[in-house]
């Protein structure tokens, strides 16, 4: 037989977090069940992923399951409910995006002679 602890009193209830960093500023979505009212989304955020989040609110009704995206200059929060959520953003002043490209060395030489190799 499975057992279960009964928290007293009782508890609002989190999880199935989500997580994105926009321009420094770091945000978590997940599951929000308070205590003797339906689930929703809750969001936090913090400006250092290693200080305690702050409480901004709720978004929606239902079992979210949420997940957050960028694409195509937009953020899509993404739930298992009737409603998903796009925001033009930013959500900060300023974004920054950092894309780095790894071009892997060619060497030898081709069947003409001519040094194709960056050394």
């Amino acid at each position: 037989m499975a057992e279960y602890e009964i928290h007293e009193p009782e508890q609002d209830a989190y999880g199935d977090w989500a997580a994105i960093s926009i321009g420094g500023q770091y945000y978590l979505f997940g599951d929000y069940h308070p205590a003797h009212q339906k689930i929703r989304t809750a969001w936090f955020t913090s400006p250092n992923i290693n200080k305690p989040f702050e409480f901004c609110g709720e978004i929606g009704q239902g079992h979210p399951d949420p997940d957050i995206g960028f694409a195509e200059g937009k953020f899509y929060l993404i739930t298992q409910t009737a409603n998903d959520y796009v925001s033009p953003g930013p959500w900060v002043e300023k974004v920054e995006v950092r894309v780095a490209v790894w071009i892997p060395p060619i060497t030898g030489r081709s069947t003409n002679g001519v040094n194709r190799g960056r050394e």
